[in-house]
């Protein structure tokens, strides 16, 4: 497991892109293998992963992906079958199902994304 940009980050990184580059306060977020976890599959429903005066970002939906020939739709429970070291094959996981951050302005939806180059500058969506 490497930080990739994509799913995992430095954890000092993290927190520049969020909150100097795009203007969100950052929240409470993972860490595996001293990495910051990024993806929204990894968290639950709900979790607040950064807000501002206006908004939240959140995680929504559900998960569903392979690995070898076992689905799985939590990756909590992925872990608890295999262990932590599947990680060591994330790259080769299918996913057929992704989870995502959204936006959500007073109860509203205002965006969403699934990778952090596709996060919205804070101005930009007036939150």
């Amino acid at each position: 497991m490497e930080a990739d940009l994509r799913n995992f980050l430095n954890p000092s990184a993290f927190k520049i892109i969020i909150e100097q580059q795009l203007g969100w306060i950052l929240k409470d977020f993972k860490t595996l293998n001293g990495l910051a976890v990024v993806r929204p599959d990894f968290y639950p429903n709900n979790h607040v992963l950064g807000i501002s005066k206006k908004a939240v970002i959140v995680c929504k939906g559900k998960s569903l992906f392979s690995i070898g020939n076992k689905e799985y739709n939590s990756i909590d429970d992925a872990f608890d079958k295999l262990g932590v070291s599947i990680l060591d094959t994330f790259e080769e996981w299918e996913w057929q199902m992704e989870k995502e951050w959204v936006i959500m302005k007073d109860g509203e939806w205002v965006g969403s994304f699934t990778i952090l180059t596709e996060c919205p500058f804070r101005t930009k969506i007036r939150c």
